[in-house]
This record gives structure tokens, C-alpha cells and sequence, in this order.
């Protein structure tokens, strides 16, 4: 059916744009606009709006689908709130859940693959547990706990002592008037988680500073205008880099945040809406893709799962209802549960069970899925409990009757469908390779494509160079590749480890390897050309190129001895037996008789004997010095 719809497609390929940089599958879109880069794909067509073409979308109007609850725990009694993290230090979640009637805050220890252990009680003292979550709190690298519970107006943890054994309940405070919801993350910039609770009944939002070391500081209060407040959460709203609070509050309907103005400061209540009747719940994390976090509740009078975009600096737009069907909504969170990088949406309720929301991209929801229609549904969270890399669900039941912790595994997405079984989704293989997804070996050399090295090349890399030979420029030629990715192989490249686009003196070497960029005659490999410069880039001039003499020539421009400043060839000859003019002879400029002696010239200059010099006298040597010094060209040089 692909390759049947692609050679159709291929009847309508326009010519190739010119403009595009890349265009990979040959369509004439560039990659950059195309939907579908890696198969042909003109028209573009997009049924579910999800950015993927139709012809590469194996997701294509699928869902992702969660198995049947499978309880970890049914001994609680009113069972609140769920939480998981990796508690004993072997690299899974374990769970955690706080029970009311039985004041008991307890452990499941995660066995592996979806299996595990029998309630683990860390108290049995936080009378009307509510609310339960980890972190670390003591700076040792494992996870503590902390709890709030009702009838005693508690905060309290426990440390982590390693492989899952816990102290302890330490109170905080006994001042959390009906303690309702407890969380932690650090609050005024210092490194270390501090604490946050909402409490019921004295309708309060408040923190308590980490002083280090499990040691904490007393109840500070953000507000008490969060009437009847029954959620609490803090993360980076406005972009400034420090945790801010939300709180949602039943009696006035309302979703509010609180800036954090530095160093455990906070600003007053802004309310986001007073429009969430009932609200239970409040979450934020990025919706909409723009890297701001936006805010999530859950309102049980108006049945409402809502969001609220962030539009920057703290600004937020009104409430958008993703639905109204979750009857008595007690509980929402967001996390990518069907693998296409987005956050959708999860929510609990005490009359519709567990569902959630696919995120379709740019803020747009899709209608409610049912994971469990179970009811008493209170509390939801999510995160890989059978290390399969996706998110599985987590829920309580908060009933009398059957009170329990489950978990609902997420079952294999459509983008994790492999039709050919050779290790590599049909997704990866449509928009990742550009592999056949119904041909386990496109390139028909025996090894599958999850495990080819090269599954669009039959003799994959035959040069040993790491790349495919399809994409190697050097196929066959060197060994070594090309390194910076130019297509030009390194044996052959004048700078093969760096950006070869630029070029400012144009001698054809990259101005990251010449060592003079804006000189065209300087070049590594560039001829000396007698300039006083290092033109081959060598590290120091030549010797040639010297003056070391100081006579205003070098070497090179015929100095034949750069030892002697009275020597170059605009010296002028002399009798001294020394070839001055560095023409290749000495003394040429005097005359010789036949017998060798050098004789007076025309001038009467009178010179050296070519012989012995005890032929002449010493005052007629030092005479014939004098006048020498004296003479012009005209005369004896």
C-alpha cells in the first residue's frame, strides 16, 4: 500500500525548487517545509493535523491505548494520593501512597518489569494522611519522603537511610491548619529542595526553608487567601528562573499563582480564574510547545479539566476546557504518553475513573479517552514503571470498599509498531531512515535494518571510514572520511577538521587553517616568494628571506654573504681579495697583466698584488687601503 501510494505521488512530482538547500526524498520541498522529507510526498496531506504527512504517519488517526488495572495494593483504606520515583536506588520507580483512615504512608518496592512488592509502611502515624511525594531533601542523592495529614495538621518526612530503608516521621509543623497537599523544590535559589503545603482549614499556602542537612525552617506563609485550599505546586512561570506557586482552592473556585520575587519572597495572590468550580487540582508544565510552562486544573463542581496558556512574563490567557465530562474531577497531571514528544494530559475522577487527553499540537486537545471507567478515582500520575521507556499510569481509589493503588501499563503506541520486526519502528523507518518499513532488509545484504550499519547500502561502509556509502564523498578513497563534513575527502581537503566556506583572501585556503587570512601569497604550502614574509605559513621566515646583515638585501635577493654588511650585490667591488659585489668573481674590477700582478688602472688607483702581499711594503698597503676607500665605480674597485 506505501509503495503503491508513493508511485503515485511520483506522478505528480513537480520539477525540483533550486532554492532548496536539501531536498532529500527529490520532491521539490525542501526538507525543511516538507512533511514527509524522507518519501516523496507532494501533495502534503495531513489528515489528523499532527505536522506528519499522510504517507509517512503510521500514527495517522490512532491513539495510544493503556492495559487493564492491575493493583499493586487494595490493603489501604480511603487511599489519597500516588507518587513514584526510585526509592531503593536500583534505577525503577517504586510507589508511594498516602492513606487517610489508616494515617499510613507506605512504599511498593518496583520488582522490575511491571511486578511489585507488598506495602512497605514507612508511618502509621500521619492521622488523615492526604497527600504524599519524594525528593531529596538531606543533599545525600536518594530520595526522601514527605507527607501532610489532615486531623493532625502535619508536614513531616522521612529520611531515606539507602536500599529503601526510612527513618523516622520528622515534623516540619503541626500548624498546617486540615494539611491538604504537600510538594518540594527549591524556593529561594540556594541548591536545595524546600517545602511547600496547602492547608483546608486556615485556607493557607506556605513554605518552609531548607537550612541543609534534613534541618528546617519554620512555617513561612505565602498566603491565606486560598479559601479552602486543596492543591499546591511551584515551577518557573514568568522566565526568570525561580520556582514560582500555584494554588488551587475549592470554596472560591479559584487557580492562583504567587511570583517568587528572590530569596523566599513572594508576591501577592494573582488569580488566573475563579472559573474552576470546586477546584481540586492544579499542575503546570509546557502544553503548547513555545518552552513556557502553561497551567492545568481539575474542578470537581463543573466536572472541568482546563488549561491556561502561558503568554509570557507571567501573563496568562483565559481558561480553555478540554472537557466537561470528568464528573467530580479530583486530580490532573501531564506527561507524553503516546511518544510524540508533546505532554498530554491525565485526569481523575471520582465518577468517570482515569482518562486522558491527547495533545494534538499548538494547544489543541483531543476528546477524552477512557483509561479506567472504574470510579472513586482521586489521584493520577504517571511515569515508565515496566522500563519499556514509555509512561504508564498510576491511580488510587479512594473508596471504603475496594481501596487500592493500580497501575495501567501503556501498551505498545503506533509509533512503536514494527511491521517488518526488524528492530526499527515503522516511524523511525519512514521519517528517521528512509528504510522500507514492510522490507526488513531494504538493501538486501542479509542484515536486518535494525541492525545494518548502513540499511540503505548493500556493501554498507566498504572503506571503513564510519560513513555510508551512499552519503561517503571519499567512498573508496580514504580511510580517514571526511572529518568536517564538506564533501571534499580529508586526503584531498586543505583544511579537512574545520569550516571550509570561508575564504577572505580567496587563496583557495580556509581562513581557519591559513595563517594569515587576508593575505593571498600566505598559505600553508604557498612558494616563498622573497618578501620577508612567512608565505608558506612554516612558523618563521625563512633564512633566505633575512636581512641579518642589515644591508637592505637577503639571500634570496642575491646577498651572497648576510654575515657581512660591506657585502651585496650594491656593494661596490674592492682590491681585498673579496668578492663584494657578490658577482662571482674577486676583484674584478682591477686590472691584471698577464703575469697575474694587478696593476695601476687608468685612474692611477694602484692595488693589491694577486701574489704574496710581502711583495709590497707596509706604507704602500696601508696607502693603497686609503685610496681604495676613497675611489668611486669610475676608479679601482
Amino acid at each position: 500500500m506505501l509503495r503503491a501510494a508513493v508511485a503515485a505521488t511520483l506522478l505528480a512530482l513537480p520539477a525540483a525548487s533550486l532554492a532548496c538547500p536539501e531536498d532529500t526524498d527529490g520532491d521539490g520541498l525542501c526538507d525543511a517545509l516538507d512533511n514527509c522529507a524522507l518519501v516523496v510526498n507532494a501533495p502534503q496531506a495531513d489528515t489528523d493535523g499532527d505536522g506528519l504527512g499522510d504517507i509517512c504517519d503510521v500514527c495517522d488517526g490512532q491513539t495510544t491505548s493503556f492495559g487493564a488495572d492491575q493493583d499493586i495494593t487494595n490493603e489501604g483504606n480511603y487511599l489519597q494520593t500516588v507518587y513514584a520515583t526510585d526509592l531503593d536506588g536500583d534505577g525503577d520507580a517504586d510507589v508511594l501512597s498516602a492513606s487517610d483512615s489508616h494515617d499510613r504512608i507506605a512504599w511498593y518496592e518496583n520488582l522490575g518489569g511491571g511486578v511489585f512488592g507488598p506495602q512497605q509502611t514507612l508511618t502509621t502515624a500521619a492521622d488523615g494522611a492526604t497527600s504524599v511525594y519524594a525528593t531529596d531533601l538531606d543533599g545525600d542523592g536518594d530520595a526522601d519522603v514527605l507527607s501532610a495529614s489532615y486531623h493532625d495538621d502535619r508536614i513531616a518526612w522521612y529520611e531515606n537511610l539507602g536500599g529503601g530503608v526510612f527513618g523516622p516521621q520528622q515534623t516540619l509543623t503541626t500548624a498546617a491548619d486540615g494539611a491538604q497537599a504537600v510538594y518540594a523544590t527549591d524556593l529561594d535559589g540556594d541548591g536545595d529542595a524546600d517545602v511547600l503545603s496547602a492547608s483546608n482549614l486556615d485556607d493557607r499556602i506556605a513554605w518552609y526553608e531548607n537550612l541543609g542537612g534534613g534541618v528546617f525552617g519554620a512555617q513561612q506563609t505565602i498566603t491565606t487567601a486560598a479559601d479552602r485550599a486543596r492543591s499546591v505546586y511551584a515551577t518557573d512561570l514568568d522566565g526568570d528562573g525561580d520556582a514560582d506557586v500555584l494554588s488551587a482552592s475549592h470554596d472560591d473556585d479559584r487557580i492562583a499563582r504567587y511570583e517568587n520575587l528572590g530569596g523566599g519572597v513572594f508576591g501577592a495572590q494573582q488569580t488566573l480564574t475563579t472559573a474552576a468550580a470546586g477546584a481540586w487540582s492544579v499542575y503546570a508544565t509546557d502544553l503548547d510547545g513555545d518552552g513556557d510552562a502553561d497551567v492545568l486544573s481539575a474542578s470537581s463542581g463543573d466536572d472541568r479539566i482546563a488549561w491556561y496558556e502561558n503568554l509570557g512574563g507571567g501573563v496568562f490567557g483565559p481558561q480553555q476546557t478540554l472537557t466537561t465530562a470528568a464528573d467530580a474531577a479530583t486530580s490532573v497531571y501531564a506527561t507524553d504518553l503516546d511518544g510524540d514528544g508533546d505532554a498530554d494530559v491525565l485526569s481523575a475522577s471520582l465518577m468517570e475513573g482515569v482518562a486522558w487527553y491527547e495533545n494534538l499540537g499548538g494547544g489543541v486537545f483531543g476528546a477524552q479517552q477512557t483509561i479506567t471507567a472504574a470510579d472513586n478515582a482521586y489521584s493520577v500520575y504517571a511515569t515508565d514503571l515496566d522500563g519499556d521507556g514509555d509512561a504508564d499510569v498510576l491511580s488510587t481509589d479512594v473508596s471504603g470498599v475496594r481501596s487500592s493503588v493500580a497501575w495501567y501499563e501503556n501498551l505498545a503506541t503506533c509509533s512503536d509498531i514494527d511491521s517488518d520486526a526488524d528492530g526499527l519502528s515503522d516511524h523511525q523507518e519512514l521519517n528517521t531512515f528512509g528504510t522500507d518499513p514492510n522490507n526488513g532488509d531494504t538493501d538486501g545484504d542479509g542484515v536486518l535494518d535494525g541492525v545494518d550499519v548502513c540499511p540503505l547500502d548493500l556493501l554498507d561502509d566498504s572503506d571503513g571510514d564510519g560513513s555510508c556509502d551512499s552519503d561517503d564523498p571519499c567512498f573508496g578513497d580514504d580511510a580517514t572520511g571526511d572529518t568536517d563534513d564538506d564533501d571534499v575527502c580529508d586526503n584531498l581537503d586543505a583544511c579537512p577538521g574545520a569550516d571550509d566556506s570561508f575564504d577572505a583572501d580567496l587563496d583557495t585556503v580556509p581562513d581557519a587553517c591559513d595563517c594569515d587570512p587576508a593575505n593571498p601569497d600566505v598559505y600553508p604550502g604557498a612558494p616563498e616568494l622573497c618578501d620577508g614574509l612567512d608565505n608558506a605559513c612554516a612558523g618563521s621566515v625563512p633564512d633566505e628571506d633575512a636581512d641579518s646583515d642589515g644591508d637592505g638585501l637577503s639571500i634570496c635577493e642575491g646577498d651572497c654573504d648576510d654575515t657581512d654588511g660591506e657585502i651585496s650585490p650594491d656593494a661596490l667591488e674592492q682590491c681585498n681579495g673579496v668578492d663584494d659585489n657578490c658577482d662571482g668573481e674577486l676583484d674584478d674590477a682591477c686590472p691584471t697583466d698577464d703575469t697575474g700582478v694587478v696593476k695601476d688602472d687608468s685612474n692611477g688607483c694602484s692595488c693589491n698584488v694577486s701574489g704574496s702581499p710581502t711583495a709590497w711594503p707596509a706604507w704602500l698597503l696601508a696607502m693603497t687601503l686609503l685610496v681604495r676607500r676613497r675611489r668611486t665605480r669610475s676608479g679601482c674597485n
